[in-house]
């Protein structure tokens, strides 16, 4: 009985040669995109900028609330007389001093016990890590007219007591570009002068009388 003889028939691997083709044309147009392609500097510049900015952001609020820990415990009895009134906030530290506890009535030069209050500013800024801070002073008066032979009006009075704690601000080594000196009279009294009837308020001016120093960088 013959054989019956099977034939195989050879598979066409043709298609091999075009998906070759394709693949080969694909890589070719995703080297030329990539060789002609530039990175938009000023785009990267941006990002890379806010990153930094970010991240220095967040190293100047570590060094602020470290800052206001430091006068915090250095101006204890201060506060405990209300004397003395820290604040930290996102522009900075806002510190109140009474004037009562800075100058004598109707003056600007800074008494002792004023001046021992700046220094503790002085050493509790001087000891962070960052160095650029600024200091912002501000003068502040009750609403009671100022008529004397140094000053004629509480105008004078507020700018001359900031410019006096500028001055020993100074002399105490702070750089004078740093530094600024602001007047504002009785024109912003954190507590109202007087009541609804017109009688004066002797606590709320008392505490109206004042010097503010902004501490920001």
């Amino acid at each position: 009985m013959a054989r019956k003889k099977i034939h195989f028939e050879e598979e066409n691997e043709n298609w091999l040669i075009t998906y070759a083709d394709t693949i080969t044309n694909l890589l070719a147009f995703f080297v030329l995109i990539v060789s002609v392609s530039t990175i938009d500097q000023t785009a990267w510049s941006e990002v890379n900028n806010s990153v930094k900015e970010k991240l220095n952001q967040k190293e100047v609020k570590s060094t602020l609330a470290q800052i206001k820990e430091t006068l915090d415990s250095v101006l204890v009895q201060e506060k405990a007389d209300s004397l003395v009134d820290i604040k930290l906030d996102a522009d900075g530290i806002k510190m109140n001093v009474l004037s009562k506890g800075m100058f004598n009535s109707g003056e600007a030069d800074l008494l002792d016990d004023g001046k021992s209050v700046v220094d503790r500013v002085v050493s509790a800024i001087t000891s962070s890590d960052i160095k650029n801070f600024k200091i912002d002073v501000e003068g502040h008066t009750d609403d009671v007219p100022i008529s004397n032979d140094f000053y004629k009006s509480n105008w004078e009075l507020s700018t001359s007591r900031a410019s006096h704690t500028i001055q020993y601000l100074i002399d105490k080594g702070v750089e004078p570009a740093r530094l600024k000196a602001s007047g504002y009279g009785d024109t912003k009294p954190i507590k109202p002068n007087k009541d609804a009837i017109g009688k004066p308020i002797d606590k709320n001016r008392a505490f109206n009388r004042r010097v503010v120093l902004r501490i920001y960088y």
